[in-house]
Protein backbone atom coordinates (compact mmCIF):
# COMPACT_ATOMS: atom_id res chain seq x y z
CA UNK A 1 0.00 0.00 0.00
CA UNK A 2 1.03 3.58 -0.83
CA UNK A 3 0.65 6.40 1.43
CA UNK A 4 0.11 9.43 -0.28
CA UNK A 5 0.70 13.17 0.35
CA UNK A 6 -2.65 13.47 0.85
CA UNK A 7 -3.68 11.99 4.56
CA UNK A 8 -5.22 8.77 4.29
CA UNK A 9 -4.38 7.56 7.26
CA UNK A 10 -6.36 8.55 10.50
CA UNK A 11 -3.48 9.33 13.46
CA UNK A 12 -3.78 9.42 17.13
CA UNK A 13 -0.85 11.92 17.04
CA UNK A 14 1.21 13.20 14.38
CA UNK A 15 1.83 11.49 11.37
CA UNK A 16 5.34 9.65 11.65
CA UNK A 17 6.09 9.38 7.90
CA UNK A 18 7.55 11.71 5.51
CA UNK A 19 9.19 11.30 2.09
CA UNK A 20 12.36 10.10 0.71
CA UNK A 21 14.60 12.60 -0.82
CA UNK A 22 16.87 13.04 -3.41
CA UNK A 23 19.61 10.20 -4.75
CA UNK A 24 22.87 9.78 -4.83
CA UNK A 25 24.96 6.98 -5.82
CA UNK A 26 26.72 7.09 -2.62
CA UNK A 27 23.54 6.80 -1.07
CA UNK A 28 22.55 4.12 -3.04
CA UNK A 29 25.58 2.08 -2.34
CA UNK A 30 25.25 2.72 1.06
CA UNK A 31 22.21 1.32 1.42
CA UNK A 32 22.72 -1.57 -0.51
CA UNK A 33 26.03 -2.23 2.00
CA UNK A 34 23.60 -1.98 4.68
CA UNK A 35 21.02 -4.59 2.95
CA UNK A 36 23.99 -7.22 2.85
CA UNK A 37 24.66 -7.09 6.03
CA UNK A 38 20.79 -7.64 7.51
CA UNK A 39 19.62 -10.56 8.38
CA UNK A 40 16.46 -11.77 6.19
CA UNK A 41 12.98 -11.79 7.90
CA UNK A 42 12.17 -14.26 10.15
CA UNK A 43 8.38 -15.54 10.80
CA UNK A 44 7.28 -17.20 14.66
CA UNK A 45 3.47 -17.86 15.16
CA UNK A 46 2.92 -18.56 19.17
CA UNK A 47 0.26 -21.16 19.90
CA UNK A 48 -2.41 -18.56 20.27
CA UNK A 49 -1.65 -17.74 17.05
CA UNK A 50 0.15 -14.38 17.00
CA UNK A 51 2.54 -13.75 14.53
CA UNK A 52 5.74 -12.19 15.16
CA UNK A 53 8.16 -11.02 12.30
CA UNK A 54 11.62 -10.12 13.63
CA UNK A 55 14.55 -8.65 10.72
CA UNK A 56 17.53 -8.10 12.84
CA UNK A 57 20.54 -5.40 11.68
CA UNK A 58 23.83 -4.92 13.65
CA UNK A 59 24.69 -1.95 11.93
CA UNK A 60 21.88 -0.13 13.56
CA UNK A 61 21.87 1.79 17.33
CA UNK A 62 17.87 1.64 17.05
CA UNK A 63 15.03 -0.65 16.68
CA UNK A 64 11.58 -0.03 15.59
CA UNK A 65 7.99 -1.88 15.88
CA UNK A 66 4.93 -1.88 14.29
CA UNK A 67 1.68 -3.98 16.04
CA UNK A 68 -0.47 -4.48 13.39
CA UNK A 69 -3.87 -5.50 13.92
CA UNK A 70 -5.31 -6.71 10.54
CA UNK A 71 -8.80 -4.42 10.81
CA UNK A 72 -9.87 -1.40 9.15
CA UNK A 73 -13.28 0.69 8.00
CA UNK A 74 -13.40 -1.41 5.22
CA UNK A 75 -14.67 -4.52 7.86
CA UNK A 76 -16.85 -1.87 9.50
CA UNK A 77 -20.42 -1.50 8.73
CA UNK A 78 -23.02 1.57 7.98
CA UNK A 79 -23.78 1.16 11.90
CA UNK A 80 -20.35 1.16 13.37
CA UNK A 81 -18.30 3.07 10.70
CA UNK A 82 -15.62 4.82 12.43
CA UNK A 83 -15.71 2.12 15.08
CA UNK A 84 -12.09 1.45 13.99
CA UNK A 85 -10.10 4.72 14.59
CA UNK A 86 -12.32 5.43 17.89
CA UNK A 87 -10.69 2.12 19.19
CA UNK A 88 -7.06 3.31 17.99
CA UNK A 89 -8.11 6.49 20.28
CA UNK A 90 -9.55 4.22 23.33
CA UNK A 91 -6.48 1.33 23.89
CA UNK A 92 -4.49 4.58 24.79
CA UNK A 93 -6.70 5.29 27.42
CA UNK A 94 -6.20 3.08 29.77
CA UNK A 95 -5.51 -0.92 30.61
CA UNK A 96 -6.32 -3.44 33.32
CA UNK A 97 -2.90 -2.64 34.80
CA UNK A 98 -2.30 1.58 33.91
CA UNK A 99 -4.07 4.31 33.16
CA UNK A 100 -3.20 6.69 30.18
CA UNK A 101 -0.45 8.70 31.91
CA UNK A 102 1.41 5.32 33.11
CA UNK A 103 1.21 4.00 29.27
CA UNK A 104 2.74 6.87 28.25
CA UNK A 105 5.38 7.47 31.04
CA UNK A 106 6.22 4.13 30.71
CA UNK A 107 6.95 3.96 27.08
CA UNK A 108 8.02 7.29 27.18
CA UNK A 109 11.18 6.47 29.95
CA UNK A 110 12.10 3.99 27.35
CA UNK A 111 13.02 6.95 24.54
CA UNK A 112 10.10 6.31 22.82
CA UNK A 113 7.05 7.83 21.64
CA UNK A 114 3.69 6.16 21.16
CA UNK A 115 1.70 6.65 18.07
CA UNK A 116 -0.70 5.09 16.05
CA UNK A 117 -2.87 4.92 12.36
CA UNK A 118 -6.17 3.34 11.01
CA UNK A 119 -6.77 3.14 7.48
CA UNK A 120 -9.19 1.34 5.57
CA UNK A 121 -7.72 -2.51 5.49
CA UNK A 122 -5.48 -2.19 9.03
CA UNK A 123 -4.42 -0.56 11.77
CA UNK A 124 -0.93 -0.42 13.37
CA UNK A 125 1.12 0.84 16.46
CA UNK A 126 4.28 1.74 15.61
CA UNK A 127 7.52 3.54 17.42
CA UNK A 128 11.45 3.12 17.63
CA UNK A 129 13.88 3.28 20.27
CA UNK A 130 17.53 2.11 21.40
CA UNK A 131 17.64 -1.44 20.23
CA UNK A 132 18.13 -2.54 24.10
CA UNK A 133 14.81 -0.44 25.12
CA UNK A 134 12.62 -1.38 21.94
CA UNK A 135 10.40 -4.11 24.26
CA UNK A 136 9.45 -1.97 26.50
CA UNK A 137 7.30 -0.16 24.28
CA UNK A 138 6.11 -3.11 22.94
CA UNK A 139 4.79 -4.78 25.59
CA UNK A 140 3.23 -1.33 26.61
CA UNK A 141 1.22 -1.81 22.83
CA UNK A 142 0.43 -5.52 23.52
CA UNK A 143 -1.05 -4.66 26.81
CA UNK A 144 -3.21 -1.66 25.17
CA UNK A 145 -4.62 -3.90 22.77
CA UNK A 146 -5.11 -7.07 24.55
CA UNK A 147 -6.01 -6.28 27.85
CA UNK A 148 -7.73 -2.52 27.62
CA UNK A 149 -10.38 -1.55 30.09
CA UNK A 150 -12.93 0.93 28.81
CA UNK A 151 -14.49 3.64 30.94
CA UNK A 152 -17.62 5.43 30.19
CA UNK A 153 -16.70 8.48 31.32
CA UNK A 154 -13.15 8.12 28.71
CA UNK A 155 -15.03 7.06 26.05
CA UNK A 156 -17.54 10.16 26.00
CA UNK A 157 -14.57 12.35 26.43
CA UNK A 158 -12.86 10.97 23.58
CA UNK A 159 -16.19 11.14 21.20
CA UNK A 160 -15.97 14.36 21.63
CA UNK A 161 -12.20 14.89 20.55
CA UNK A 162 -13.27 12.68 17.70
CA UNK A 163 -15.83 14.49 16.68
CA UNK A 164 -13.85 17.86 16.53
CA UNK A 165 -10.94 16.04 14.29
CA UNK A 166 -13.58 14.41 12.02
CA UNK A 167 -14.87 18.57 11.87
CA UNK A 168 -11.49 19.42 10.99
CA UNK A 169 -11.24 17.44 8.08
CA UNK A 170 -14.69 18.88 7.04
CA UNK A 171 -13.24 22.27 7.07
CA UNK A 172 -10.24 20.97 4.82
CA UNK A 173 -10.96 20.89 1.04
CA UNK A 174 -8.76 18.93 0.19
CA UNK A 175 -9.74 16.14 2.57
CA UNK A 176 -13.44 16.63 1.11
CA UNK A 177 -12.58 16.11 -2.00
CA UNK A 178 -10.98 12.97 -1.59
CA UNK A 179 -13.61 11.76 0.54
CA UNK A 180 -16.25 12.99 -2.07
CA UNK A 181 -14.21 10.97 -4.54
CA UNK A 182 -13.81 8.02 -2.54
CA UNK A 183 -17.40 7.87 -1.10
CA UNK A 184 -19.05 8.20 -4.91
CA UNK A 185 -16.03 6.50 -7.16
CA UNK A 186 -16.62 3.28 -4.81
CA UNK A 187 -20.24 3.47 -3.26
CA UNK A 188 -21.70 -0.25 -2.54
CA UNK A 189 -18.05 -1.21 -0.86
CA UNK A 190 -16.52 -0.66 2.37
CA UNK A 191 -13.86 1.13 0.92
CA UNK A 192 -15.89 3.73 0.28
CA UNK A 193 -16.51 4.41 3.73
CA UNK A 194 -15.01 6.89 5.60
CA UNK A 195 -11.27 5.76 7.70
CA UNK A 196 -12.82 8.06 10.43
CA UNK A 197 -16.94 7.65 10.07
CA UNK A 198 -19.46 10.20 9.79
CA UNK A 199 -20.46 12.94 12.14
CA UNK A 200 -23.94 10.64 12.43
CA UNK A 201 -21.94 7.18 13.11
CA UNK A 202 -19.41 9.11 15.46
CA UNK A 203 -21.95 10.74 17.67
CA UNK A 204 -24.24 7.40 17.90
CA UNK A 205 -21.72 5.22 18.83
CA UNK A 206 -21.49 3.34 22.25
CA UNK A 207 -19.20 1.80 24.52
CA UNK A 208 -20.79 -2.03 23.73
CA UNK A 209 -20.05 -1.20 19.52
CA UNK A 210 -16.31 -0.84 20.76
CA UNK A 211 -16.08 -3.56 23.62
CA UNK A 212 -17.68 -5.54 20.37
CA UNK A 213 -15.13 -4.25 17.83
CA UNK A 214 -12.46 -5.35 20.46
CA UNK A 215 -13.11 -8.48 20.64
CA UNK A 216 -14.01 -10.06 17.90
CA UNK A 217 -10.85 -8.15 15.97
CA UNK A 218 -7.92 -7.55 18.66
CA UNK A 219 -6.76 -11.28 18.88
CA UNK A 220 -3.73 -12.63 18.70
CA UNK A 221 -4.48 -14.35 15.86
CA UNK A 222 -5.35 -11.08 13.67
CA UNK A 223 -2.19 -9.06 14.63
CA UNK A 224 1.20 -9.00 14.37
CA UNK A 225 4.36 -8.07 15.62
CA UNK A 226 7.04 -7.07 13.37
CA UNK A 227 10.58 -5.90 14.89
CA UNK A 228 13.73 -4.82 12.84
CA UNK A 229 17.03 -3.28 13.88
CA UNK A 230 19.75 -4.18 16.11
CA UNK A 231 17.75 -5.95 19.07
CA UNK A 232 17.61 -9.65 20.65
CA UNK A 233 15.25 -11.68 19.05
CA UNK A 234 15.31 -14.60 21.23
CA UNK A 235 14.83 -12.59 24.06
CA UNK A 236 12.00 -10.58 22.09
CA UNK A 237 10.17 -13.54 21.01
CA UNK A 238 10.06 -15.26 24.71
CA UNK A 239 8.91 -11.82 26.18
CA UNK A 240 5.96 -11.74 23.44
CA UNK A 241 4.93 -15.14 24.44
CA UNK A 242 5.34 -14.93 28.75
CA UNK A 243 3.11 -11.94 28.17
CA UNK A 244 0.51 -12.97 25.51
CA UNK A 245 0.21 -16.62 25.76
CA UNK A 246 -2.83 -16.16 28.35
CA UNK A 247 -4.98 -14.77 25.62
CA UNK A 248 -6.47 -17.43 22.91
CA UNK A 249 -9.41 -15.36 21.90
CA UNK A 250 -10.09 -15.80 18.41
CA UNK A 251 -10.72 -13.36 15.20
CA UNK A 252 -14.13 -13.29 13.30
CA UNK A 253 -12.87 -11.35 10.72
CA UNK A 254 -14.19 -12.18 6.81
CA UNK A 255 -12.32 -11.38 3.52
CA UNK A 256 -13.70 -8.15 1.93
CA UNK A 257 -15.02 -8.37 -1.18
CA UNK A 258 -13.22 -7.16 -4.53
CA UNK A 259 -13.85 -3.86 -5.04
CA UNK A 260 -16.45 -2.45 -7.47
CA UNK A 261 -16.31 1.05 -9.34
CA UNK A 262 -19.37 3.57 -9.88
CA UNK A 263 -18.15 5.28 -12.60
CA UNK A 264 -20.20 8.78 -11.64
CA UNK A 265 -18.71 12.21 -11.62
CA UNK A 266 -19.92 14.57 -8.75
CA UNK A 267 -19.20 18.17 -7.07
CA UNK A 268 -19.70 19.49 -3.77
CA UNK A 269 -19.59 23.41 -3.01
CA UNK A 270 -17.75 25.55 -0.43
CA UNK A 271 -16.59 29.02 0.52
CA UNK A 272 -13.44 28.93 -0.38
CA UNK A 273 -10.89 30.49 -2.68
CA UNK A 274 -9.78 27.43 -4.89
CA UNK A 275 -11.75 24.45 -6.95
CA UNK A 276 -10.27 20.96 -5.55
CA UNK A 277 -10.36 18.78 -7.88
CA UNK A 278 -9.70 14.77 -7.76
CA UNK A 279 -9.59 12.54 -10.80
CA UNK A 280 -10.18 8.90 -10.15
CA UNK A 281 -9.63 6.00 -12.03
CA UNK A 282 -9.56 2.14 -11.42
CA UNK A 283 -6.37 0.66 -10.53
CA UNK A 284 -4.36 -2.67 -8.92
CA UNK A 285 -4.53 -4.77 -6.53
CA UNK A 286 -1.56 -5.74 -4.14
CA UNK A 287 -1.10 -8.46 -5.52
CA UNK A 288 -0.98 -8.06 -8.97
CA UNK A 289 2.83 -7.20 -10.72
CA UNK A 290 1.03 -4.84 -12.62
CA UNK A 291 1.68 -2.56 -9.54
CA UNK A 292 5.34 -1.93 -10.42
CA UNK A 293 5.33 0.05 -13.67
CA UNK A 294 2.50 1.77 -12.34
CA UNK A 295 4.84 2.66 -9.51
CA UNK A 296 7.39 3.73 -12.32
CA UNK A 297 4.39 5.73 -13.83
CA UNK A 298 3.20 7.14 -11.28
CA UNK A 299 6.79 8.58 -10.04
CA UNK A 300 7.54 10.08 -13.56
CA UNK A 301 3.70 11.54 -13.83
CA UNK A 302 3.87 13.42 -10.26
CA UNK A 303 7.09 12.07 -8.17
CA UNK A 304 9.55 15.61 -8.01
CA UNK A 305 9.73 19.35 -9.45
CA UNK A 306 10.94 17.66 -12.80
CA UNK A 307 7.73 15.69 -13.09
CA UNK A 308 5.33 15.62 -15.94
CA UNK A 309 2.22 16.97 -13.88
CA UNK A 310 4.48 19.59 -12.10
CA UNK A 311 6.26 21.22 -14.99
CA UNK A 312 3.31 20.84 -17.61
CA UNK A 313 0.17 21.40 -15.03
CA UNK A 314 1.87 23.89 -12.91
CA UNK A 315 4.80 25.64 -14.24
CA UNK A 316 4.14 26.20 -17.53
CA UNK A 317 -0.01 27.42 -16.41
CA UNK A 318 -0.04 28.66 -13.20
CA UNK A 319 -3.35 27.40 -12.79
CA UNK A 320 -2.11 25.49 -9.08
CA UNK A 321 -0.05 25.39 -6.76
CA UNK A 322 -0.65 21.55 -5.58
CA UNK A 323 -0.70 18.55 -8.15
CA UNK A 324 0.01 14.95 -7.59
CA UNK A 325 -1.15 11.56 -8.87
CA UNK A 326 -1.61 8.69 -6.13
CA UNK A 327 -2.05 4.92 -6.65
CA UNK A 328 -3.51 2.59 -3.94
CA UNK A 329 -3.38 -0.63 -3.99
CA UNK A 330 -4.96 -3.42 -1.54
CA UNK A 331 -6.01 -6.98 -1.50
CA UNK A 332 -9.50 -6.50 -2.70
CA UNK A 333 -8.45 -3.54 -5.44
CA UNK A 334 -7.15 -0.56 -6.31
CA UNK A 335 -7.51 2.70 -7.24
CA UNK A 336 -5.58 5.33 -9.08
CA UNK A 337 -6.28 9.48 -8.75
CA UNK A 338 -5.02 12.95 -9.33
CA UNK A 339 -5.57 15.62 -7.17
CA UNK A 340 -5.50 19.30 -8.05
CA UNK A 341 -6.17 22.62 -6.24
CA UNK A 342 -6.98 25.19 -9.20
CA UNK A 343 -7.68 28.39 -10.24
CA UNK A 344 -11.83 28.81 -9.22
CA UNK A 345 -12.02 29.48 -12.44
CA UNK A 346 -9.86 27.37 -14.77
CA UNK A 347 -10.88 23.78 -13.36
CA UNK A 348 -11.59 22.12 -17.02
CA UNK A 349 -8.61 24.08 -18.63
CA UNK A 350 -6.19 22.32 -15.38
CA UNK A 351 -8.47 19.03 -16.35
CA UNK A 352 -7.68 19.59 -19.86
CA UNK A 353 -3.80 19.97 -18.92
CA UNK A 354 -4.01 16.58 -16.75
CA UNK A 355 -5.47 14.83 -19.33
CA UNK A 356 -2.90 15.59 -22.20
CA UNK A 357 -0.51 14.39 -20.28
CA UNK A 358 -2.19 11.20 -19.61
CA UNK A 359 -2.80 11.21 -23.49
CA UNK A 360 0.99 11.07 -24.42
CA UNK A 361 1.63 8.17 -22.14
CA UNK A 362 -0.59 6.06 -23.51
CA UNK A 363 0.79 6.66 -27.25
CA UNK A 364 4.20 7.24 -26.24
CA UNK A 365 5.12 6.12 -23.14
CA UNK A 366 8.06 7.77 -21.13
CA UNK A 367 11.37 8.94 -22.44
CA UNK A 368 14.37 6.44 -21.87
CA UNK A 369 15.73 9.16 -19.34
CA UNK A 370 12.09 9.43 -17.68
CA UNK A 371 11.64 5.81 -17.35
CA UNK A 372 15.57 5.34 -15.79
CA UNK A 373 15.09 8.43 -13.66
CA UNK A 374 11.64 6.82 -12.15
CA UNK A 375 12.90 3.68 -11.49
CA UNK A 376 16.24 5.40 -9.87
CA UNK A 377 14.08 7.53 -7.67
CA UNK A 378 11.87 4.42 -6.70
CA UNK A 379 14.85 2.38 -5.75
CA UNK A 380 16.61 5.30 -3.87
CA UNK A 381 13.39 5.06 -1.46
CA UNK A 382 13.33 1.16 -1.19
CA UNK A 383 16.74 1.20 -0.19
CA UNK A 384 17.13 4.49 1.93
CA UNK A 385 13.84 2.47 3.70
CA UNK A 386 16.45 -0.36 4.58
CA UNK A 387 18.24 1.94 7.00
CA UNK A 388 15.53 2.84 8.93
CA UNK A 389 14.40 0.83 11.41
CA UNK A 390 10.91 1.51 11.90
CA UNK A 391 9.87 1.66 8.07
CA UNK A 392 11.58 -2.04 7.54
CA UNK A 393 9.45 -2.93 10.48
CA UNK A 394 6.41 -1.46 8.70
CA UNK A 395 7.28 -3.23 5.39
CA UNK A 396 7.92 -6.29 6.99
CA UNK A 397 4.74 -6.61 9.08
CA UNK A 398 2.51 -5.15 6.03
CA UNK A 399 3.39 -6.99 3.66
CA UNK A 400 3.30 -10.41 5.52
CA UNK A 401 0.08 -9.54 6.55
CA UNK A 402 -1.39 -8.43 3.23
CA UNK A 403 0.16 -11.14 0.93
CA UNK A 404 1.50 -13.58 3.53
CA UNK A 405 5.18 -13.57 2.44
CA UNK A 406 7.92 -11.09 2.84
CA UNK A 407 9.21 -10.05 -0.67
CA UNK A 408 13.15 -9.39 -0.26
CA UNK A 409 14.33 -6.03 -1.16
CA UNK A 410 16.69 -7.20 -4.11
CA UNK A 411 13.34 -8.95 -5.49
CA UNK A 412 11.22 -5.68 -5.81
CA UNK A 413 14.46 -4.06 -6.89
CA UNK A 414 14.16 -6.64 -9.76
CA UNK A 415 10.86 -5.90 -10.70
CA UNK A 416 11.61 -2.25 -10.70
CA UNK A 417 14.00 -2.08 -12.69
CA UNK A 418 12.28 -5.17 -15.31
CA UNK A 419 9.46 -2.74 -16.07
CA UNK A 420 9.89 -1.97 -19.92
CA UNK A 421 8.10 1.19 -21.74
CA UNK A 422 5.36 -0.95 -23.50
CA UNK A 423 4.80 -2.06 -19.70
CA UNK A 424 4.33 1.60 -19.13
CA UNK A 425 2.01 2.27 -22.31
CA UNK A 426 -0.25 -0.53 -21.28
CA UNK A 427 -0.97 0.15 -17.72
CA UNK A 428 -1.97 3.97 -19.46
CA UNK A 429 -3.92 2.47 -21.58
CA UNK A 430 -5.79 0.60 -18.63
CA UNK A 431 -5.86 2.77 -15.89
CA UNK A 432 -6.21 5.81 -18.40
CA UNK A 433 -9.61 4.23 -19.65
CA UNK A 434 -12.44 7.05 -19.85
CA UNK A 435 -14.54 4.73 -19.08
CA UNK A 436 -13.62 3.71 -15.37
CA UNK A 437 -12.78 8.07 -14.91
CA UNK A 438 -14.73 10.51 -13.11
CA UNK A 439 -13.96 13.49 -11.61
CA UNK A 440 -14.95 15.46 -8.29
CA UNK A 441 -14.76 19.01 -7.67
CA UNK A 442 -15.14 20.85 -3.93
CA UNK A 443 -15.02 24.70 -4.33
CA UNK A 444 -16.84 27.78 -4.63
CA UNK A 445 -20.47 27.59 -5.88
CA UNK A 446 -20.61 29.42 -8.66
CA UNK A 447 -17.60 27.52 -10.45
CA UNK A 448 -18.59 24.29 -10.24
CA UNK A 449 -18.65 22.94 -13.43
CA UNK A 450 -21.84 21.54 -14.68
CA UNK A 451 -19.86 18.50 -16.68
CA UNK A 452 -16.71 17.72 -16.92
CA UNK A 453 -14.68 16.45 -20.30
CA UNK A 454 -12.46 13.64 -19.40
CA UNK A 455 -12.10 11.88 -22.98
CA UNK A 456 -8.92 10.90 -22.76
Amino acid sequence: MIIPTVDRFHYVGVAPFSHAGFLTAEVSKASESQIASKAKPVITTLDNGLTIVTQTNPTLYSAGVNVFVHVGSVNENEHNSGATHFLEHMVFKRTKSRSGKEIAEEAENSGASINAATSEDHTFYHTQALGENIMAPTLVYLDMLLNNKMLQKEFDIEKGVILEEAKGYEDDPTSRAMHLAQETYCSGHPYGKRVIGTQSTISGMQRSDLKRFLTDFYTPDNMIVSLAGNFDVDAAIRQIDDFTSSVTRKTIREEVPLLTYNVQNANDSMNIQQSHVVLMSKGYSLLDDKRYALLVLNQAFSGGLSSRLFQNVRAKSGYCYSVESIPDFNTFGGVFMVYSGLRKDKVQEGINLILKEMKKVKKSGLTSAELEKAKTKIRTALMMKEEIAKLSAYSNGVNYMERGEILPVEEVDRKIRAVTNEDIMQVAREIFDPAFMAAYVVGPKKFLPKNVDLSV
